[in-house]
C-alpha cells in the first residue's frame, strides 16, 4: 500500500492536493532567496524559467536540487520553515541570482496524512507535474 501512494504522488501529485481553486496559487519572490514558513503542509512547484542550470540549495541541511532550463521540481513543506538559495550555473562560473528572476513558484495545500516530512517529491522533470 505504501508503495501505490508513493508512487501515485510522484506521478499524479495533483491526486493529493486540496481540491481549492486556483490549483496552483502563485507564491510571489521578492528577494534573493525563496523564504518558506507553514502551519499546513504545502506542496511547492518550481518551474526554471531561465536558460541556465539553477541549483536550489537550502544551506541548514546542506541539500541542493537542480532544475535545468524549462524544467520542473516539486517540493512538500510540513509545519516549519525553510530558505533556499538560487545558484546559476553553467561550465566554469557559478553565482547566486534573485530566485525571482529565474523560477515560477507556486503552492497547493495538501490534504493527505501520507506526506509527513519536508522533502523534494520530484526533481528536474521535463513536464509540469500540473497537467
Amino acid at each position: 500500500m505504501k508503495k501505490i501512494i508513493i508512487f501515485l504522488f510522484a506521478y499524479f501529485p495533483l491526486l493529493l492536493v486540496a481540491a481549492t481553486k486556483p490549483f496552483c496559487q502563485t507564491f510571489t519572490l521578492h528577494d534573493m532567496e525563496i523564504s518558506l514558513s507553514t502551519d499546513e503542509p504545502l506542496l511547492m512547484v518550481f518551474h526554471n524559467i531561465s536558460d541556465r542550470n539553477i541549483y536550489l540549495t537550502n544551506n541548514k541541511t546542506a541539500t541542493t536540487s537542480l532544475i535545468e532550463p524549462n524544467k520542473w521540481s516539486q517540493f512538500s513543506l510540513v509545519k516549519k520553515s525553510i530558505e533556499l538559495t538560487c545558484i546559476e550555473s553553467f561550465p566554469g562560473h557559478e553565482q547566486q541570482v534573485p530566485c525571482k528572476d529565474v523560477l515560477f513558484v507556486c503552492q497547493f495545500p495538501i490534504k493527505s496524512k501520507h506526506i509527513t516530512k519536508t522533502a523534494w517529491l520530484s526533481e528536474n522533470l521535463s513536464r509540469s507535474p500540473l497537467v
